[in-house]
């Protein structure tokens, strides 16, 4: 099983509509992988926020 790489050198699509098809779905995976690693730092942060004593209030 080959790796997929960012390179369309490596790429076994040979037409563009294949090239293109490759390119937006590996596109969309990376927006996915971002918006879930944005959400956990937020998620973090706001835990950390919470747990944080407020002054005695």
């Amino acid at each position: 099983m080959k790796l997929i790489s960012l390179e369309f050198t490596d790429v076994a699509c040979s037409t563009q509509v294949c090239q293109r098809t490759w390119f937006a779905e590996n596109l969309m995976s990376f927006v996915v992988y971002k918006t879930r690693e944005n959400a956990d730092q937020s998620i973090k942060a706001l835990e950390a926020s919470s747990a944080a004593p407020n002054g005695g209030h």
